[in-house]
């Protein structure tokens, strides 16, 4: 009896076990599903999904880099051409057949224009080099070609998008764009998750910007019934409706952009742009952009005293202030950037002819590195009126040579190549 007990018993925990074992894998399958599904590969509902177009081209042997995001609503990118001494923002990107046109906007040679043209797996990049300001071009224009090839750097890379809209029981609308950049690499998509999204992937972010913007959106508003003044009795008598109206004429929407994406891309470095754009009413929205170097071997943050060191806050002032007069002769030709002058005529000193705020500058903490050198970021309102939009301003590896950081930088190479 005892050992038919044995056999029984033994068989009873063979199946106790393998109950077990069942369970455990279960429970792991839930965590899994539950943990991925936290975190998932999609935005949140009610967002609609797009995939900016993201490309980038090179020509070393005469500085040329240009990294450009096009999509249905909107463009981003910068480029710079060292041979030839310009640089800027790309805010709009066009395309007729084979060509396409790239326009540079605030933060650089304002008003410049490239053409690209397809030649094979390579473009051929033209450009205008009339100065934009006619009282500084002198003679005929002389148009510049450069053959470009695909950037090998951002074969890992790319970005999504969100869009975002809604109406609130209170009437108000809010509406949000998000643009995220992202990596094939875990390596270097935990360090764009640390460094550019508080350590949340792009669809967590998602989820707390929404709830933010959801937030602070819920505002009431109502008028008073009594104000104390002869208007009072009209305002209790106002009509549900109307008064109804009347709360959401106070309701201004809100429009909240998010913007990221690559402005240099190399094989040991990426320098990244996350541009904020808020409107809560009002006559205008508030702008602004960080900056942020990602070391693309160590997956570690460059901070400014990374990279600049001694007294490069005091020194570099007048060389920015040198580079902004040149920069302005691209300018487009409208209020006072239209009293220019180039080295043939009067030059400008003060800078507050061109309609900035001061004569001087002093160098921004927000930069990047690219092949021509550094670059040095100012916000709307640092230097000038709002119209004037955001300034970018290169200063060459030359120039930077006695303040770049010796633990990082060999004759102005980082890590071995910019």
């Amino acid at each position: 009896m005892s050992k038919v007990y044995s056999k029984f018993d033994f068989v009873g925990k063979n199946k106790r076990l393998e109950s077990f074992l069942i369970f455990c894998l279960y429970a792991c399958f839930i965590f899994l599903l539950t943990t991925c599904s936290s975190d998932s590969l999609s935005f949140p509902e009610g967002f609609v999904q797009f995939y900016p177009k993201l490309e980038a081209w090179e020509n070393r042997s005469e500085g040329f880099t240009l990294v450009s995001i096009s999509s249905a609503d909107g463009a981003q990118g910068f480029f710079e051409w060292d041979a030839e001494g310009i640089y800027g923002r790309i805010v709009e990107v066009g395309a007729s057949k084979d060509v396409r046109f790239f326009s540079i906007g605030d933060g650089g040679m304002n008003g410049l224009a490239l053409e690209a043209k397809k030649k094979g797996k390579s473009l051929e990049i033209f450009y205008n080099s009339m100065l934009q300001n006619s009282y500084v071009s002198q003679g005929e224009s002389n148009q510049h070609k450069i053959s470009v090839d695909r950037l090998k750097a951002i074969e890992d890379l790319r970005l999504l998008g969100g869009m975002f809209e809604e109406t609130q029981e209170n009437g108000r609308k809010i509406s949000m764009r998000l643009q995220y950049l992202v990596s094939r690499k875990d390596f270097e998509e935990k360090a764009f998750d640390d460094f550019l999204r508080r350590g949340n992937s792009p669809y967590k972010m998602a989820e707390f910007r929404r709830a933010r913007l959801e937030a602070s959106s819920l505002v009431k508003y109502d008028l008073p019934e009594d104000s104390g003044n002869s208007d009072s009795e009209s305002t209790k008598n106002v009509s549900k409706e109307d008064r109804s109206s009347r709360v959401q004429y106070l309701l201004p929407p809100i429009e909240y952009y998010e913007i990221q994406y690559p402005i240099y891309i190399s094989e040991n470095i990426i320098c990244v742009a996350t541009q904020y754009y808020l409107f809560n009413g009002g006559a205008h929205g508030s702008a602004s952009t960080d900056l942020d170097i990602i070391d693309r071997k160590t997956g570690k943050r460059l901070e400014v005293g990374d990279v600049l060191v001694g007294d490069w806050k005091i020194a570099l002032g007048p060389k920015l202030k040198a580079e902004l007069l040149r920069q302005s002769r691209y300018w487009k030709a409208s209020g006072s950037a239209a009293k220019v002058q180039n080295d043939k005529n009067i030059s400008i000193e003060d800078l507050r002819e061109l309609g900035l705020f001061e004569s001087d500058i002093y160098p921004s903490d927000k930069i990047f590195l690219c092949k021509t050198g550094i670059g040095f970021e100012y916000d709307q309102y640092e230097l000038a009126p709002r119209y004037f939009g955001e300034f970018i301003i290169l200063l060459p590896w030359d120039e930077l040579k006695p303040f770049l950081n010796p633990a990082f930088f060999t004759d102005g190479q980082i890590l071995g190549s910019i």
